[in-house]
């Protein structure tokens, strides 16, 4: 029998008790999340927890069972609540600190590249990783924050973008594998709690996508690819004066729409343990021999949730690799 354990370091305290911890994680949000939960009263006595800790205090999170953690969470206190004689302290990840306002200037011809290490030297020691290689002919920051500019960027690019270990990841979609590439299995028949997975067929999903390349000179070409009477998306570009590449660039948001097996979520336990970027192997006994439904899937988000009596794990599904 597997027994829940914990270790959640906030500032130089560590808890040693507590009533839950939820740690929601996307690629798809800039902020990953997590809140604790601690009684409001110990033997009749309050809790003094703001004597201890205040926001912007350092936090990790530390979840599993018996003596198996995994780092499930690092970051900083945003704020410190009450709720029904509740404490509780809701924390954010490293995008805490890039809600710092940034100095005005207007960058020209800039790389995105270039464009985040200027972030990173005014916000702080942060590492950055990042497969995109294209150019602003010009990027104006103006009464605006560090998360402001990340949140442009994945607006129009849609791009990945998350904290790890110090790192700012910025990637396309898709294109960031962790966990050295290998699939965490799940069997909807052994280790999965309950499953909101629904199986479509690539003709029951449908999509439009507009492709938009702004050039140096204000100019912009628009491509549309896709079928009408669906969901629609828009892909802001910089600098491709070629359609072909952008008709191209079209086709890979379709093929990460457009396939035939599973889209939804479901819910496990903290064993095997998750993460988003990691792949997801999803094998359905029931349907063995059916087209479709085995297969690798990309994670893209995931929510952990603890308390004295039990964890599990909700993992968000999103592109069918394989």
């Amino acid at each position: 029998m597997y027994n829940i354990a914990w270790d959640i370091q906030i500032g130089n305290y560590k808890l040693a008790l507590m009533e839950s911890v939820q740690v929601s994680k996307s690629v798809e949000r800039l902020n990953d999340t997590a809140t604790i939960v601690l009684p409001g009263y110990v033997v009749a006595q309050p809790l003094r927890v703001k004597d201890k800790i205040s926001e912007g205090d350092t936090v990790s999170i530390r979840l599993g069972y018996d003596h198996e953690l995994k780092d499930v969470f690092e970051g900083y206190v945003e704020s410190i609540t009450t709720d029904s004689g509740s404490l509780q302290i809701n924390c954010e990840c490293a995008i805490f600190l890039y809600r710092k306002r940034l100095e005005d200037v207007e960058l020209r011809n800039i790389s995105l590249r270039d464009l985040l290490t200027h972030v990173n030297r005014e916000i702080g020691n942060f590492g950055l990783s990042s497969n995109y290689e294209f150019r602003y002919d010009k990027f104006v920051i103006k009464n605006a924050t560090g998360f402001d500019v990340l949140k442009k960027i994945q607006d129009e690019t849609r791009a990945h973008i998350f904290f790890r270990d110090n790192t700012l990841h910025v990637h396309a979609q898709y294109s960031e594998i962790g966990n050295d590439g290998k699939a965490v299995i799940y069997d909807l028949y052994k280790n999965v709690e309950k499953s909101n997975l629904k199986f479509r067929t690539a003709d029951q999903r449908r999509l439009e996508v507009e492709v938009v390349s702004t050039l140096q000179n204000g100019t912009r070409l628009t491509e549309m690819i896709g079928q009408t009477g669906g969901e629609r998306r828009t892909i802001n570009l910089f600098g491709i004066t070629d359609r072909p590449s952008l008709i191209e660039r079209g086709k890979q948001e379709l093929a990460n729409v457009i396939y035939t097996g599973y889209t939804g979520s479901f819910t496990g336990w903290l064993l095997p343990f998750c993460e988003p970027t990691f792949k997801v192997q999803i094998r359905d006994r029931g349907h063995l021999h059916a087209e479709g439904r085995q297969g690798d899937y990309y994670v893209i988000g995931t929510e952990t949730r603890v308390s004295r009596s039990g964890g599990e794990q909700t993992i968000t599904i999103g592109k069918k690799l394989g």
